[in-house]
């Protein structure tokens, strides 16, 4: 047995088979081209894409993670359109004359690190948001999605770092508890889990090795412990608890209009 410490960021036992998220290799190779002004157009015509397609998850996560929540989405939309986001990107087809998809991946990264450079955590925690639209708008540009799970059978889902949509959009049928190697306490992904009562242990670093996937796990999500083909004894003691139980959401508006881009945060 192999015993895996997190930080368990939404409650509830949960027992299964570890699977990894898998992703498809987005295309963001630096390519050059020659029409600058059809490649801002492309860009635009993405993010327009991007936009609708948030405008429909806001209406239609309402029900599965609570109203308040879904709000996110629109927020996601509004920083599509943001100067802070999109200048950057239009700066860098125009300058360097390279595609779209590798503007917005080089741009948008840029954003996401100085996120996680700030001191406060609650900003730190929105550069998983900076890299959630960036890569909704390089799907858009590149046809490919990522985030698919591509099991019938139910399992403890693992990854390097949920993205919000990518936790609002999970069906809870197939997943008993997620676990990821990064991650933040007040991230949408954890306030998400625990509003859809699904057990999150965050924080596991490098030890949370792809080598583990497909053995049996089981975790407890108030302590934050992940075990690896769990003994007899262990499986007895978390059969006290209860299999799932996620705590009550927290609204994603707790700093009010919960800026997430550099300007709007005060800087």
């Amino acid at each position: 047995m192999i015993t895996l410490q997190g930080k368990g960021v939404s409650s509830g036992i949960a027992k299964g088979r570890l699977s990894f998220l898998k992703r498809e290799s987005l295309s963001v190779e630096k390519r050059r081209i020659d029409d600058v002004e059809r490649e801002i157009e492309r860009f635009n015509t993405a993010r327009q894409s991007a936009s609708e397609q948030l405008d429909t998850l806001a209406a239609t996560m309402a029900d599965k993670i609570g109203e308040e929540n879904a709000l996110l989405f629109e927020i996601h939309r509004m920083m599509l359109g943001d100067t802070d986001f999109c200048e950057p990107i239009v700066e860098i087809i125009k300058t360097e004359k390279v595609c779209a998809e590798y503007a917005v991946n080089t741009a948008g990264s840029r954003l996401a690190q100085e996120f996680a450079g700030m001191d406060d955590d609650y900003m730190k925690a929105r550069s998983i948001d900076v890299y959630d639209i960036s890569k909704r708008a390089i799907e858009m540009l590149s046809g490919k999605e990522q985030g698919r799970l591509d099991n019938d059978d139910p399992v403890i889902l693992a990854v390097d770092d949920f993205t919000p949509s990518e936790t609002a959009q999970l069906d809870r049928s197939k997943v008993y508890a997620l676990v990821s190697r990064q991650g933040a306490a007040n991230s949408h992904t954890a306030i998400f889990a625990r509003t859809m009562g699904i057990p999150a242990i965050i924080g596991f670093g490098a030890v949370l090795s792809g080598d583990l996937s497909g053995k049996d796990a089981a975790l407890d999500g108030e302590t934050g412990v992940l075990y690896i083909d769990p003994e007899p004894t262990v499986i007895k003691e978390l059969d006290t608890k209860p299999i799932r139980s996620g705590a009550s959401g927290k609204s994603l508006n707790k700093r009010g209009a919960n800026p997430l881009v550099p300007k709007t945060a005060g800087k």
